[in-house]
This record gives C-alpha cells, structure tokens and sequence, in this order.
C-alpha cells in the first residue's frame, strides 16, 4: 500500500522543529524554511551551498510497507565542527524519542518515532573539516 512520504516527512520535520532542545541547540528559527531565514533543520536539497553549523539535513532511505501500517527509516545528517556537537545533536533525538508521543495535528500523523541506529560518515566540506554523522530515524504510520 503507498503511503504519503512527502507528509511523512513533513510530519518528521514538524515534529524536529517542535523539540526545543534541539531547535535551541541547532538555533533553528521557527518556520524558517531556507538558510538564509534561519533554517538548521533542513530537507536534503543539491543546491545547499552553505550549511550554518551546526545543522540537521533530513532525507530518506529504506522502509517496509504492510497491509495497515508503513515503516520508513528518514535520515537525519547532523553537520557539525567537532564531535562534541555531533554528540549532543544525537542526545537531543535520543530524548525526543524517549519522550515522543503521537501528535494527531502533524500533517500525517506518526505512530511511531525512534532513532534506529547511527554511524560517522566521512569528512565533508571545504578540506573534509566538518564531522557528519547519520542519525536513521524509524517513523511508521497508518496509510
């Protein structure tokens, strides 16, 4: 059964934005929607030239689909300068999740939001200075 994806991933970023220990953090302006208007928590876009530091770029990878209910891991890349910061962006997710409850005002509501897993990708940026790390978050929901 298809499900929605694009609202899926709104409904991840709403849910980010909404945390503000991370927005705080990451200094995300509420309803920003590119750099240049305060955005740190951002969908993966090619033409992203520059990344304030820290930032969080949400994109996609796997997911299962069911009969009722759909699975998809949505990355989350956490940029930062030095592992510290990587660290707390990580922390931060990690509590969300803790205390993540279902939200019926997203716009596709969630049945479900943890962090699965997480690994270091390599240097990126001007001379591979900035630390990346891959945050996979597991979200379903009812298609």
């Amino acid at each position: 059964m298809a499900g929605n994806r694009a609202n899926v991933l709104r409904a991840v970023f709403q849910t980010l934005e909404g945390y503000s220990p991370l927005r705080n953090f990451l200094k995300h302006k509420v309803g920003a929607a590119t750099v240049a208007t305060g955005a740190r928590i951002l969908g993966d876009d090619t033409r992203i030239d520059e990344l304030p530091l820290p930032s969080l770029v949400l994109g996609f990878d796997g997911g299962t689909v069911g009969r009722e209910m759909t699975s998809w891991i949505i990355t989350a890349d956490a940029y930062t300068k030095h592992v510290f910061a990587a660290a707390t962006v990580l922390d931060h997710l990690e509590m969300l999740a803790a205390d993540w409850v279902r939200n019926p005002n997203l716009v596709q509501p969630l049945n479900n939001f943890r962090v699965d897993s997480h690994e270091r990708l390599d240097a990126v940026g001007p001379a591979g200075r900035l630390i990346a790390v891959r945050i996979n978050l597991e979200v379903s929901w009812i298609s």
